[in-house]
This record gives C-alpha cells, sequence and structure tokens, in this order.
C-alpha cells in the first residue's frame, strides 16, 4: 500500500516535472513543487519561471504568480505576484503584485501593490500601494490609496485614504483620515487628523481633533482641542475687569473660529482674599480690519484663602466687541451672562456660598437633589478689558 503511494506521488511529481520542462521555454508553467529554494519541480529554472499554481514545503524562491501560492515559512518571486499569496512567515517580492498577500510576520513588495497585504508583525511596500495594508505593528509605503491600519505604528509619504495607528501615525501628506492612539504627524493634512493625544501638522486643512493641537504656518483649518497651538493663528494674553473681580488674567490660544481660554482671577483683598482659576473655549469673527465679535464660555473654580475642595464653580458666557489698536493689542467690552452654583456653606452667616453676586439676580435657587444642597444663581455682568497679541 505504501509501495504504490509512493509510486503514485513519484508519477505526480515527474509529470510536473516533464510538464515544467516542456513549457519552461514559454516561462509559464502550471504548477511546481518546492521543498526549499534550489530543490523545485522546475529545476534550475525556478527563479525564472512564472507558476499558476506553487507549493513550497518549507521555502520556495520562484519567478512569479499567476494563481496561488503558498509556504509553509517563505515566498519568494523575482517577477509579479497575481492572485493568491499566502506564508508562515514571509512573502517577498521583488515586483509588482496584484493579491491577496497574508503571512504570520512579514510581507514585502518592491514595487506597486494592488489588493490586501496583511501580515502579523509588519508589511512594506516600497511603491504605490492601493487597497488594504493591515499588521500588528509597522507598516510602510510610498504612496498609500485605501487604507493602512496598524497595530503601533504606520508610515507612508502621502496618503489618500485612511491611515490608523495604535500609537502613531506617520505621513508627509493626507488627504482623508489619520487616527491614531498617541500621535499623529504629518506635513500637510487635507481632512481631519484625531488622536487621544498630540495632533502635528505643518499645513493644515482641515480639521484636528485630540488633547494637544499644533499646526504650522500653512493653516487653513481649525484645530479643537484642550490646547491648540498655531504658527500665526490667534494667541493673545488679556487683562480685564468684570463684576465679580478687579482682575482677570487669560491666555488664548488657537484660531480665529476656535481657541481655548485659560484663565485665573482675584480680588485682592486681604481680610477676604477670593481667586480663581479655569478654562474656556472661543470663537471669533473678524469685521472688516479693525473689529471683532467674540463669543467665550468659560468654567472657574472659586477659592477663598486656601483652595475650596466643596463645588465652588462660576461659569459665564462672554459677548465681545473687540477693537483693534495699532495691530498688536485690542481693546473690548460686553456683557455676560453668569451662572454660580455652590455647596460652601457657612454656618456662622447661615448662607451658601461667597456673596460675588451683584445685586440683580434674574435667578436664585437652592436645590436639594445632590449630596449636598446647591445654590444657584444667575445674572447679566459685563467685562472690559486690554489685549495683547503674541
Amino acid at each position: 500500500m505504501r509501495l504504490s503511494f509512493a509510486l503514485k506521488c513519484t508519477a505526480i511529481f515527474s509529470a510536473i516535472f516533464l510538464n515544467n520542462h516542456i513549457n519552461a521555454q514559454n516561462d509559464t508553467v502550471v504548477a511546481q513543487f518546492s521543498v526549499l529554494p534550489g530543490l523545485s519541480t522546475n529545476g534550475d529554472s525556478a527563479s525564472k519561471i512564472t507558476n499558476h499554481l506553487s507549493f513550497n514545503l518549507f521555502a520556495g524562491y520562484n519567478g512569479g504568480v499567476e494563481g496561488a501560492e503558498i509556504a509553509a515559512i517563505a515566498n519568494i518571486n523575482n517577477y509579479n505576484v497575481t492572485g493568491l499569496q499566502i506564508a508562515g512567515i514571509s512573502n517577498v517580492n521583488k515586483a509588482e503584485a496584484t493579491a491577496l498577500q497574508v503571512s504570520g510576520i512579514f510581507n514585502y513588495t518592491e514595487k506597486e501593490f494592488k489588493g490586501f497585504q496583511v501580515s502579523g508583525i509588519s508589511n512594506m511596500t516600497k511603491s504605490r500601494f492601493e487597497g488594504l495594508q493591515a499588521s500588528g505593528i509597522f507598516n510602510h509605503t510610498q504612496e498609500m490609496i485605501g487604507a493602512q491600519i496598524t497595530g503601533i505604528t504606520g508610515n507612508a509619504k502621502d496618503v489618500t485614504g485612511l491611515q490608523l495607528s495604535g500609537l502613531a501615525s506617520n505621513a508627509r501628506r493626507v488627504r482623508g483620515l489619520q487616527v491614531s492612539g498617541i500621535v499623529n504627524r504629518s506635513y500637510r493634512t487635507q481632512g481631519m487628523q484625531l488622536a487621544a493625544l498630540v495632533n502635528v501638522t505643518e499645513r493644515l486643512e482641515g480639521v484636528q481633533l485630540g488633547l494637544i493641537n499644533y499646526s504650522g504656518s500653512g493653516h487653513r483649518g481649525v484645530p479643537i482641542g484642550f490646547i491648540s497651538i498655531a504658527r500665526n493663528g490667534y494667541a493673545a494674553v488679556d487683562f480685564s475687569f468684570n463684576e465679580i473681580m478687579p482682575l482677570t488674567l487669560a491666555v488664548k490660544t488657537g484660531v480665529n473660529p476656535f481657541y481655548n481660554v485659560f484663565l485665573a482671577s482675584s480680588n485682592f483683598e486681604e481680610d477676604n482674599l477670593l481667586w480663581t482659576v479655569g478654562y474656556g473655549l472661543g470663537s471669533r469673527i473678524l469685521v472688516g480690519n479693525v473689529l471683532a465679535l467674540e463669543f467665550e464660555l468659560t468654567a472657574s473654580h472659586l477659592s477663598k484663602e486656601q483652595f475650596t475642595q466643596e463645588l465652588n464653580a462660576l461659569g459665564r458666557f462672554n459677548f465681545n466687541l473687540a477693537f483693534d489698536i495699532g495691530g498688536f493689542m485690542e481693546m473690548y467690552v460686553g456683557p455676560s451672562v453668569n451662572a454660580y452654583f455652590t455647596q460652601v456653606y457657612n454656618p456662622d452667616t447661615d448662607k451658601f456660598g461667597h456673596d460675588i453676586a451683584p445685586g440683580q439676580l434674574f435667578y436664585e435657587e437652592i436645590v436639594y437633589d445632590y449630596d449636598k444642597p446647591t445654590l444657584i444663581q444667575a445674572w447679566i455682568g459685563a467685562q472690559v478689558g486690554m489685549r495683547f497679541f503674541i
């Protein structure tokens, strides 16, 4: 029985070898079988012959594929690969590929790739890529048209489509969406950068959404985040007076359509020292060369002498009209809507909070729905200030 099976196998391999020998002059054969490079049914011409079906027991070094190729360890081809290519460890192609290419560790294509390239560790295409490139750790290509999805780091010269990485996405130019768990970097973004931590681009033509955003001098977009810095964007230091505090210092960064506000204020009274720290968001609409309309929403925590741990928050919605003075500074004035929320209770006076509201309130209530009673007050106020551009 074993002898019969061996004879059948020998006959099959002999037939493949004979057929390949006959058709080798056309550089294309139906099938080949390799144990290792140099041990192939295509003989010494294996690296010059394209196969419709290629089976490599461990690894094979062949001309090309027009169909399917499978190896336990590695597939290596000199010429174009079209169809299906699967290897336990790596696929290496020195020419173009239009295929579904799958490996356990590494895929490499020297020239243009069209299709799906999937590996457990890394993919590298040194030319244009069209399709899906996905790996567990690292992806690299020159021009990406489609989607590049990487567990750790994705790299491309130009991206048209999606670049998604768990840690970092890097590209010279992005037309589409660039996403990462930590940081996105590009020279030019035409679309959107979305990162959990940092977005960096020199030329923004779209939107950045992240905790920290940076865009260079060539920005024509909107960064949205906790801190946004745009060269030649909007950056200023404000000193203002309002009905609550005689001095409020604010630092503002971003761009006119959307900027961040970091602020602090104090009443400077030794026997009743009140101070605040806060954060906010704002937007400016330029009216001609000398006027600007501003809308700002800020929230501050109010403390008396030492930091107050209880809820003691002041929210303000400011509407300002700003006037340019000399190109490097502005004066502004406008009304505000204020809301004060406090759970600070003074047993000596039997009152909640601090006496910061003016006499005219349009809303006041003590709410008992929370873990502590909460005083809510609302009123109309105003502010006037001076701004210096930085």
